[in-house]
């Protein structure tokens, strides 16, 4: 994509694409939806350079599936602990060490977003080499999971 028209056009594409998801296609006011896709790719124009990390569309691709399987599976078991009334949940703060470097903000942030977007999960802090999340219950944290998040997140960005 060289012509920064395409581009831009793709991008907006997407973000509509977002909106729509996001909205489930209904919005109370019809005019909401594209004022945020035009204020997000102003937002992108001005906090585009050329310095930001690249995006391996290939990971992205992979990232997809993963994250829809996850998100299922996290909601499947964070309703069955909120329909069954003899669970009981145990919730914590869990401190997981990073592999993506501090000079990776954007990186890290998206990791610790996608992460947040789990089902009983929350992303809490970003400290040093750490990120520390809240889980609904502590026995249903899947640490292999977020390692492999991490993983296809240091994929998506090219990190070595």
């Amino acid at each position: 994509m060289n012509s920064p028209g395409l581009r831009w056009s793709v991008n907006a594409l997407l973000l509509g694409f977002l909106w729509w998801v996001i909205s489930e296609g209904y919005s109370y006011q019809p005019w909401f939806g594209p004022s945020l896709v035009v204020a997000a790719l102003v937002f992108r124009i001005l906090l585009s350079r050329d310095s930001g990390p690249a995006i391996c569309w290939p990971a992205l691709v992979g990232l997809l599936p993963f994250f829809l399987y996850h998100s299922i599976r996290g909601g499947l078991q964070v309703a069955a602990s909120a329909l069954n009334p003899g669970t009981r949940v145990s919730p914590r703060f869990v401190t997981i060490p990073l592999r993506i470097p501090e000079t990776y903000i954007v990186p890290r942030l998206v990791f610790a977003t996608v992460l947040g977007l789990f089902p009983g999960t929350l992303s809490c802090g970003l400290r040093g080499n750490e990120l520390t999340i809240h889980v609904l219950d502590d026995r249903l944290v899947d640490l292999g999971a977020v390692h492999a998040l991490e993983r296809r997140i240091i994929a998506l960005f090219h990190i070595n």
